[in-house]
């Protein structure tokens, strides 16, 4: 067997073989080349070419041996390790094609076909921060092609750096051949931003030109699904849902197998209060994937929302099978049975409000003999030591107490069988500490105008945590509350605002009054119970302060949106949750008005 071939009979034979190639007669190009490494395995050309038949024959696997032979029979060869590389990417095996690629490029710079390889092998291993500087030099290399402008600006999206797309994007002329794909990408940027305005130009524009004939870009069902999806998402930022619902209709014709646009239109479909519709969607999306999360929450909220708190009880008990659950427990999980006799660990998961209101089943649990070992967040440890039934709190400064058994806070409605008519509201189930209360008490009187006895003392508060997802439909501006302050002039205004909203005191001026900023001395919530405790009425929007006073038995009425949270239900002014709690319930969108006037009526009979 000869090593060294005959130059002029194998070059013969290889360009036989490359015309079978070039015909598509891709087994006798195999069989040929076959034969002529036999004679001559370390032929080099014919090992390359065997390597991209096979591939082209849909054996890429079978190809790579030939490949990295002839890499290293000629290691200076850029073409060589390009061939290498690009039939590993097709093999499967990523990180070894990249290791050849990236070889090429050292061997060869500006190396044009190994540069696009490597953008296109780290965009597929999704790590974007490598793929973006080949993106960026395809593009710098080859500017009229598309591609690289694609994967550049698509790397920038995934590293959520939209401002650098919004710059790239604006530079692109609207005559230029890649406008339409800018143009989506930078119509994403914007949308992500929340830049609502600039966004709906972007997406105008778009309508408005269309794809020349033969263009380079084309439009792909995925560019025009994203770009419906995107408007689908800024009306229902904006609270305007029909618009949303119509532009997700739209997104899922394009790409109707895609489960996030399903949740997006359910979701919107819900917020316009077609429950029955939306739960229809529901059914449809389950017959095809029961065990879908996004869906199965949709589902539980509209059957709290109808008060089938039951059912809606037993589904969301699937968040259990999601890996953010997953090994979180200690000991054995709480089935439901007889808890007498177990140390009982019950976890916190959730918000503040949340937890408060689940915390009305500790003394259940500890009814039927479990010592309950509750784990809570840091700034409840304080107060829920006054929880009727706790047996110890857990700390995060301590060791995981040792329990028989634990569960997660929220299942405790679904083991209790909770419905709409026998949910458990004995309150109050948590107190305020005597010493704060008293020290509270003396503050407040020292507070008051001399000579002037306030006719009421009212907690306020009127937005809630800017991180909550739906924050921007249950926080109000305190400048909306403006008619209640001044209508009671004689009242002793107390806010127990936290966080940034607190600055918006700073703005409002209300001759003659004051508004006693308190929020800052509230350090945790055993702190804000003992101020509760010396206030005759709470009026607050959807927090955890809601839940608070109703859980302390104290006056609270709450300010819902018309998209309100599911425990509250629909259209009625109280809650089985707590007693001492009524609801005013918006009835557009965005519009406080009504309900502040609802107030000022219903504050006035109080009063009198």
């Amino acid at each position: 067997m000869n090593s060294q071939p005959d130059q002029s009979a194998a070059d013969q034979l290889l360009q036989q073989a490359a015309t079978r190639f070039q015909q598509g007669q891709l087994v006798d190009a195999e069989n040929m080349l076959r034969q002529l490494l036999q004679q001559y395995p370390d032929f080099m050309p014919a090992l390359m070419l065997l390597g991209v038949v096979l591939h082209h024959q849909q054996k890429p696997a079978q190809g790579v041996p030939f490949l990295i032979r002839a890499t290293e029979i000629q290691p200076q060869s850029a073409p060589a390790f390009l061939n290498c590389g690009t039939i590993l990417l097709a093999a499967g095996q990523t990180s070894l094609a990249i290791e050849k690629l990236l070889r090429a490029t050292q061997l060869q710079a500006n190396y044009l076909p190994a540069i696009s390889q490597l953008a296109k092998a780290f965009e597929l291993l999704a790590e974007f921060e490598k793929a973006l500087p080949f993106f960026s030099r395809w593009s710098e290399l080859a500017p009229l092609n598309p591609e690289p402008i694609r994967g550049r600006l698509n790397a920038l999206l995934q590293l959520k750096r939209f401002a650098e797309v919004i710059s790239i994007g604006t530079s692109i002329s609207k005559l230029s051949p890649h406008f339409r794909l800018v143009g989506f990408k930078l119509h994403t940027a914007f949308a992500a931003m929340k830049l609502h305005d600039r966004a709906r130009i972007a997406y105008e524009e778009l309508c408005q030109s269309t794809p020349p004939p033969g263009s380079p870009t084309p439009d792909t069902a995925a560019d025009l699904a994203l770009m419906h999806s995107n408007m689908g998402c800024i009306f229902y930022d904006l609270g305007d849902f029909e618009q949303a619902k119509t532009h997700f209709q739209t997104a899922i014709g394009y790409q109707p197998n895609d489960p996030a646009l399903h949740q997006s239109l359910i979701y919107s479909t819900k917020e316009l209060g077609q429950l029955d519709q939306a739960m229809g969607m529901i059914h449809q999306v389950l017959r095809v994937d029961p065990g879908n999360h996004g869906i199965l929450d949709y589902q539980a909220e509209i059957l709290q929302l109808q008060g089938d708190w039951r059912s809606a009880n037993r589904i969301l008990e699937h968040r259990l099978l999601m890996p953010d659950y997953q090994n979180k427990l200690v000991g054995t999980p709480w089935d439901g049975s007889n808890p007498a006799g177990l140390r009982l660990l019950v976890r916190w998961e959730q918000g503040f409000g949340d937890t408060i209101q689940m915390c009305r089943y500790i003394k259940l649990l500890a009814d039927k003999g479990a010592k309950v070992v509750l784990d809570v967040q840091n700034d409840l440890r304080s107060l829920m030591r006054t929880v009727p039934g706790v047996w110890q709190i857990q700390s995060d400064a301590t060791p995981v107490a040792k329990c028989d058994a634990s569960v997660w806070m929220m299942s405790l409605p679904f083991y209790f069988q909770t419905t709409f008519d026998n949910v458990p509201n004995h309150t109050p189930y948590i107190f305020a500490l005597p010493t704060a209360t008293a020290a509270w008490k003396q503050k407040l009187q020292q507070l008051e105008t001399p000579g002037r006895k306030p006719t009421s003392r009212i907690g306020i508060v009127y937005s809630g945590s800017p991180t909550h997802l739906r924050d921007q439909w249950r926080s109000m501006k305190i400048e909306e509350l403006r008619p209640l302050f001044t209508s009671f002039p004689d009242v002793q205004w107390i806010s127990l605002q936290k966080s940034g909203a607190r600055n918006q005191l700073v703005n409002l001026r209300l001759p003659g009054q004051v508004i006693h900023d308190l929020g800052p001395q509230l350090n945790d919530f055993a702190e804000s119970a003992a101020l509760i405790a010396n206030l005759d009425l709470v009026i607050t929007v959807d927090t955890s302060v809601a839940h608070l006073t109703g859980a302390m038995n104290k006056p609270v009425w709450v300010f819902l949106a018309a998209n309100n949270d599911a425990r509250w239900s629909q259209n009625r002014p109280d809650t089985p949750l707590y007693p001492s709690m009524r609801l005013f319930r918006q009835t557009k969108l965005g519009q406080w008005t009504q309900v502040i006037d609802h107030t000022i009526i219903e504050l006035k009979k109080r009063l009198q």
